[in-house]
């Protein structure tokens, strides 16, 4: 299904619900409320919108320590070998976010990783060991 078809059918069915819903409805605002939806339905103008302005997603990077700097680096770079070998975007594998809280949360197992932002089951079970692996090994590191 192509962008532009998707916005049209998302549009399409909250308009649809909403006329169901003031169906009964005396009130003279379903025509306002209707105007107001449409306008703010508009995904395919929202959309080229981001993209003109060059949108991009904050960088959690600049939070964190220097310690957790390093082991964001170390995560990212398995995210990167991990991508590469799936031939899959990086943040499919996980966001950014994703990374930032496995640094500041130290997670020591899958179920514990599972609490983090972006992490289900199915990220956790294919690539939660390596990252996991990726932590002890950081956090021997800097024990030592």
């Amino acid at each position: 299904m192509k962008f532009e078809d998707f916005c049209e059918f998302v549009q399409v069915i909250v308009l649809d619900e909403m006329a169901h819903m003031y169906k009964d409805s005396e009130s003279e605002e379903l025509p306002v409320v209707e105007e107001v939806l449409r306008e703010r339905l508009n995904l395919k103008s929202a959309f080229r919108e981001r993209r003109r302005r060059g949108y991009k997603n904050r960088d959690y990077v600049e939070e964190l320590s220097a310690g957790e700097q390093k082991l964001y680096d170390k995560l990212r770079k398995v995210r990167m070998e991990i991508a590469q070998e799936m031939q899959i975007p990086a943040y499919q594998v996980f966001t950014n976010r994703t990374l930032e809280q496995m640094c500041r949360e130290l997670p020591l197992s899958k179920e514990e990783m599972k609490t983090l932002y972006g992490v289900g089951n199915v990220n956790s079970e294919k690539y939660g060991q390596r990252f996991l692996d990726a932590i002890h090994s950081f956090t021997d590191e800097e024990e030592n």
